[in-house]
């Protein structure tokens, strides 16, 4: 199942569409630890189109969600998935190492470009249509059974693409089912990243 936008320009008529089929992203630290990568569509001027986009959180956005983990750890806690005080501090200080030591701006996932836009409040893409060089909009315009993806993407610390291996989608972890069970019914809420932020395999 995959989450459709659709990409359009009222100036011209050009339209795409963007699926966004949950492939699985993760950067990898020098001491082995694992953290999933935030994503959102963007738009990239070096590909000229619709891709995922790096998304990186503010620090006042990260402690919010923290604490909404925080609160709601007792009654989502499960013999198979436990979030203890110590897995939250640790994701915590993980995130807050990444985000300090962070230099570069956001990059396109797909070719590791920093040129990209993304969609400000009101769902528009400023002056970055490949036709006639206008505003774009975007729109969720439903949802399309796809296939998932069997691929599994490691960038640095940076955002930049170091790994692709294939994974066996048979082995996708009931949490990773859940994920995308939670995401279709949220239709991508941003509200509750920071559970899916890290890598609970690492």
């Amino acid at each position: 199942m995959a989450t459709v936008h659709q990409i359009s320009c009222a100036s011209c008529g050009f339209v795409m569409r963007f699926y966004d089929d949950f492939t699985r992203r993760e950067y990898l630290f020098e001491n082995g630890r694992r953290m999933k990568v935030c994503t959102q569509l963007a738009w990239c001027n070096t590909c000229n189109k619709a891709v995922d986009g790096e998304r990186i959180p503010d620090t006042e956005e990260a402690e919010e969600s923290i604490r909404s983990i925080t609160s709601g750890a007792a009654e989502e806690e499960t013999d198979v998935d436990r979030r203890t005080e110590d897995d939250i501090m640790l994701r915590e200080s993980t995130f807050e190492e990444w985000r300090g030591k962070r230099e570069s701006s956001p990059r396109c996932l797909a070719c590791g470009s920093d040129k990209i836009l993304f969609p400000d409040a009101h769902g528009v893409i400023r002056n970055a249509c490949p036709k006639c060089g206008k505003d774009l909009s975007v729109a969720c315009s439903g949802w399309a059974t796809v296939e998932l993806p069997n691929k599994k993407y490691t960038y640095s610390p940076e955002g930049l693409l170091l790994d692709v291996q294939s994974i066996d989608l048979a082995s996708r972890s009931m949490d990773e089912m859940d994920e995308l069970s939670e995401r279709k019914k949220t239709h991508q809420s941003t509200g509750r990243w920071w559970s899916r932020f890290f890598s609970r395999r690492s």
